[in-house]
């Protein structure tokens, strides 16, 4: 479906429904590919390729974590909220094997022991309190055990999009989002404790495949020497969304 009159086009920029009414538009609408409820759905797969054609989740690779109300977990310097839909660099975070595992294999798995490295270069952490912070502090824990929300235990390869709970290992609290509040109040596996992760796809993952564009092992490389500092967390250079598409592109120009 376009724009008939070329000339409207900012017009339909601003206002699609009007356009809809006026009779601006030609062509056949898309329609949704169908679906009986049961599997993955069609959709993910012409939405996410990349994704569906490698759907698991490896140590180093970015992901976002969505709450059941569809917001994902973001971090403003040390708070840790849940306000926006997107999932922009606040509310990206670096699978990271914890600085205890020993023996780790690429990729992360139910039962594993993991932190999750925020924008910042600080780690995901839960207080005594039971407050959820992103401070380099040592009362602040950051080592998180991942559980799949169906058959916790199976020690399955997390995939993108499973439902997960995540366990503070030395509390046992888990973390829960409320509203825009994130906190981890309680030893429960509900509805409040369920998250969705959803693993980030560089902009030429599609192209390229997923771990040829961001190299995860680089960066976790990095990620695995900063935790082991403990005066130097904040200096963690993670590569930027804009340095990752430069280096995309500049790729495919070489490659022409």
């Amino acid at each position: 479906m376009r724009v008939a009159d070329a000339g409207r086009q900012a017009k339909a920029a601003k206002d699609f429904r009007t356009c809809f009414q006026e009779g601006l538009l030609e062509g056949t609408a898309p329609t949704l590919p169908a679906w009986n409820g049961q599997g993955e759905d069609p959709l993910e797969r012409l939405l996410e390729p990349a994704a569906s054609e490698d759907p698991f989740v490896r140590y180093g690779d970015a992901v976002c974590l969505r709450c059941s109300s569809g917001r994902c977990i973001d971090v403003e310097r040390s708070k840790v909220s849940a306000r926006w839909f997107e999932g922009g660099d606040w509310q990206t975070f670096i699978v990271c094997p914890a600085s205890s595992s020993a023996g780790f294999s690429g990729a992360v798995r139910d039962g594993d022991v993991i932190r999750l490295l925020a924008h910042s270069g600080v780690s995901l952490g839960i207080s005594m309190g039971g407050k959820v912070l992103c401070r380099p502090r040592s009362s602040i824990n950051c080592e998180l055990t991942v559980l799949l929300k169906e058959n916790p235990g199976c020690r399955r390869q997390l995939r993108h999009k499973d439902e997960v709970h995540l366990q503070c290992r030395n509390s046992g609290r888990v973390l829960d989002v409320e509203g825009s509040r994130v906190a981890a109040r309680f030893q429960d596996f509900g509805e409040w404790q369920s998250l969705s992760i959803e693993r980030k796809l560089p902009p030429d993952a599609c192209s390229k495949g997923l771990n040829e564009a961001s190299a995860p092992e680089i960066v976790l490389e990095e990620a695995a020497r900063s935790l082991k500092r403990t005066s130097a967390v904040a200096e963690l250079a993670l590569p930027s969304p804009l340095r990752t598409r430069l280096a995309g592109a500049q790729a495919r120009l070489t490659a022409v």
